[in-house]
C-alpha cells in the first residue's frame, strides 16, 4: 500500500470514527484504479529515484575530474621539479669538471716546470722545489 493510499485509510479511519456512514475511499476504487494509482506513485518514486541516482553520478564524475586535475597538476609540479634538479646536477657537475681539469692543468705545468727546469735550477735552494711538489700533492689528496 503506498504512503498516499495509507494516509487516505487513515483518514477513513478517522472520518469513521467519526461519522459510522462514511465510505472508505480504497474500497470505494475498483482494482484498476487502485493499480493505475500504484503505477502512478511507482513511477512517480523511479523517477525520483533516477534523478537522485543521476545527481550522485554527477557529484562523482565531478569529484573524480578534481582528482584527476589534482593528480595531474601535481605529476606536472614533479617533473617541473625533476627537470630543475637534474639541470642542477649537470650544472654541478660541469663545474666540478671545470675545477678538475684546471687543477690537472695547473699540476702538468708544475710538473713540466720542475721536470724541464735547467739543472742550476735544480741544484739551487730545495725550498723553491718542495713547496710545489707538497702542492701537487695536496691536490692530489683533494681529487
Amino acid at each position: 500500500m503506498s504512503s498516499i493510499s495509507r494516509l487516505m485509510n487513515g483518514l477513513f479511519w478517522r472520518t469513521a470514527e467519526q461519522d459510522p456512514n462514511a465510505k472508505d475511499p480504497i474500497a470505494d476504487k475498483t482494482v484498476e484504479q487502485q493499480e493505475a494509482e500504484f503505477d502512478r506513485e511507482e513511477e512517480q518514486l523511479r523517477t525520483q529515484h533516477e534523478k537522485e541516482l543521476a545527481k550522485i553520478r554527477a557529484d562523482s564524475a565531478i569529484g573524480f575530474q578534481q582528482l584527476q586535475d589534482d593528480f595531474d597538476t601535481r605529476a606536472k609540479q614533479t617533473q617541473r621539479k625533476q627537470a630543475e634538479l637534474d639541470a642542477e646536477v649537470k650544472l654541478m657537475e660541469a663545474q666540478v669538471k671545470a675545477q678538475l681539469d684546471a687543477s690537472n692543468t695547473q699540476r702538468d705545468e708544475l710538473l713540466d716546470t720542475i721536470l724541464n727546469a735547467p739543472e742550476e735550477e735544480l741544484n739551487g735552494p730545495f725550498d723553491k722545489w718542495e713547496k710545489k711538489i707538497v702542492e701537487i700533492k695536496s691536490w692530489e689528496c683533494e681529487y
